[in-house]
C-alpha cells in the first residue's frame, strides 16, 4: 500500500507514474495540510482511502512561555514557587492565556486547565513516521502508524522532524466532504 516516486536498480533510476485515476471524486474526505510552517493555511480535502498524505503523530500537552515570563525566569514548571498568582489569575481564568494555552500541562496538573483538554499523557510528544522520505500513505495506515507508537494523529505542526514533509500534505484529525449542488434543469 505504499507508494514510491522514484527507486534505483542497478545504478539506474526509475520514476514511479501512478495509474489515471479510477477513484470516485465524491467522498466523506480528511483534511491534509502542509506539515511544516505553512501548515495553518494550507487545507486540503483528500480521499482517505489513497495515499495523499504523510504520517505526523503526537500526542500530550505543551507548556509554552512567553517573553515576559521568559525574562523574570519564570517556566510553567517552577510557576508554583515563583509565580502563585499564575493559577489563581490566569491559566484558565484569563482570555489571552486561554487563546494561547499558556503552560497547558502545568495549568491542567494544578486543576485550572482549559476547557476540553485532556493532559493525563503527560508532556507533548511528536514524531514523523515513514519508510522512505516524503512517503505518502492512506488515512488508515497513519493511524495505525501512530497508535503503534501510543500516538495519534497530530493536531499542530511538526516543523523540522523529519521524513520531508514540511512542505508535503500530512494528515490531520479534521474531516471534510464536497458539496454538491445541482440544478433542478440539470
Amino acid at each position: 500500500a505504499h507508494m514510491l516516486k522514484m527507486v534505483t536498480v542497478s545504478g539506474g533510476l526509475y520514476e514511479y507514474v501512478p495509474p489515471t485515476c479510477v477513484h470516485q471524486f465524491f467522498f466523506n474526505g480528511r483534511i491534509t495540510r502542509q506539515g511544516g510552517r505553512s501548515f495553518g493555511w494550507t487545507d486540503m480535502c483528500a480521499n482517505p482511502n489513497v495515499a495523499a498524505a504523510g504520517v505526523s503523530c503526537c500526542r500530550g500537552c505543551k507548556n509554552l512561555t512567553y517573553g515576559w515570563m521568559d525574562n523574570n525566569g519564570i517556566t510553567c514548571e517552577n510557576a508554583q514557587q515563583t509565580w502563585p498568582d499564575m493559577y489563581s489569575k490566569y491559566c484558565k481564568n484569563n482570555d489571552w492565556w486561554k487563546d494561547a494555552k499558556w503552560c497547558q500541562l502545568a495549568c491542567w496538573e494544578g486543576g485550572v486547565g482549559y476547557e476540553g483538554d485532556d493532559c493525563s499523557f503527560g508532556p507533548w510528544q511528536a514524531q514523523r513516521v515513514c519508510n522512505y522520505q516524503e512517503e505518502m500513505v492512506s488515512l488508515a495506515e497513519a493511524e495505525a502508524k501512530c497508535a503503534g507508537l501510543d500516538l495519534e494523529i497530530c493536531t499542530e505542526k511538526t516543523q523540522g522532524f523529519g521524513c520531508g514533509l514540511d512542505d508535503m500534505p500530512v494528515w490531520t484529525q479534521e474531516t471534510c466532504s464536497y458539496e454538491v449542488l445541482v440544478h433542478a434543469d440539470g
